[in-house]
């Protein structure tokens, strides 16, 4: 009676064959760059919401009130943007209500149909943030900044793709030149 099935030898050739292909994969995929990728998607995506809602703002409310052009506000206690020249005041919460109390003091709800937005997007890296800055001159502009990690979106990032004045940060909004150039540290 012949016996059918692997011998410990085959198996475990098998299995070693799995474990070099199952490190290559990953090695390959590099699941840390991965997962700063996500995040950086992320970070874009809540920043594009956000200029929109501000751009929506800014464009149905009568009176609007961006905030105080002469602060920074910044998404998380604690933090101070690097080499911000004297003159700018920073402004830190982790409130993220859109009636004017949130991180950045604009009342979305004063928006006709009510606001686009649920809630002010907070950083989904729990050392990072997010910085607003406005300007009432020559007209109502503002500016949103974001550190990205990825090194995939990093060139985003650069001075001559984003438009802005600070190497390194991903800046969007309608003057990408009021906040000065500084350094996200975190």
């Amino acid at each position: 009676m012949e016996k059918k099935g692997f011998t410990l030898v085959e198996l475990i050739v098998v299995i070693g064959i799995i474990v070099i292909l199952a490190t290559i994969l990953i090695t390959a995929l590099n699941p840390n760059e991965l997962l700063k990728r996500g995040r950086d998607t992320r970070r874009m995506n809540d920043l594009a919401a956000l200029s929109r809602a501000i751009t929506m703002y800014l464009s149905d409310v009568e009176v609007p009130f961006i905030g105080t052009c002469t602060n920074a506000y910044v998404s998380r206690p604690g933090v101070s943007p690097g080499n911000l020249p004297s003159g700018f005041s920073i402004v830190s919460s982790t409130s993220r209500a859109i009636n004017g109390t949130g991180w950045i003091p604009i009342n979305f709800t004063l928006i006709t149909g009510g606001s686009p937005i649920s809630m002010l997007p907070a950083d989904p890296a729990g050392a990072g943030y997010y910085v607003y800055g406005c300007t009432n001159t020559p007209s109502m502009q503002f500016e949103l900044n974001a550190r990205l990690e990825s090194s995939r979106y990093m060139n985003n990032a650069s001075n001559t793709n984003d438009g802005g004045n600070s190497e390194g940060i991903y800046e969007v909004g309608t003057n990408l030149n009021i906040l000065p150039d500084y350094n996200l540290n975190w």
